[in-house]
């Protein structure tokens, strides 16, 4: 049973991640930054956070900005980002431009970022397990989540 910090997958706000990014050996840090700095990309792939925005709102409490900093000079080695310094017209700094940057899949064994494999189960089976969940959750979860699929 979920408790009430945990909403459906469905539901969440999402950062999509490459599978080839799966395959690299990164840090913990490397890769909480990494999807850090890419959920503020938005629609494109820049961003330009401050450590204290990415503290405040994306990293786990007690992140320090010396953690960000090496986790980034790691992405940035492994060339997963790159970095472009900014500063203001009287030449103070501001916070940098990073690009966020996506492994290449490489051929081993695997698919090369296609479609996604098919549904083992058959699409009956599927929609009868579908139907009877809807049961179990009561008529209130199951009016809300039909009002989500509309919107």
């Amino acid at each position: 049973m979920a408790d009430s910090s945990h909403i459906p997958w469905r539901q969440g706000d999402f950062v999509v991640v490459p599978r080839s990014l799966l395959s690299l050996k990164l840090s913990p840090s490397e890769l909480r930054v990494w999807l850090a700095l890419a959920s503020f990309c938005y629609d494109t792939d820049t961003c330009w956070p401050s450590h204290a925005a990415m503290i405040a709102d994306r990293l786990p409490p007690g992140t320090s900005a010396s953690t960000i900093r090496k986790a980034k000079r790691g992405l940035e080695r492994k060339g997963l980002l790159v970095t472009e310094e900014r500063h203001t017209g009287s030449g103070r700094e501001t916070s940098s431009v990073y690009r966020i940057m996506a492994p290449v899949q490489t051929a081993r064994g695997g698919r090369r970022n296609g479609p996604p494999p098919q549904a083992v189960s058959p699409p009956l089976e599927e929609e009868k397990r579908r139907r009877a969940t809807k049961r179990r959750k009561g008529t209130h979860a199951v009016i809300d989540e039909m009002m989500g699929e509309l919107e």
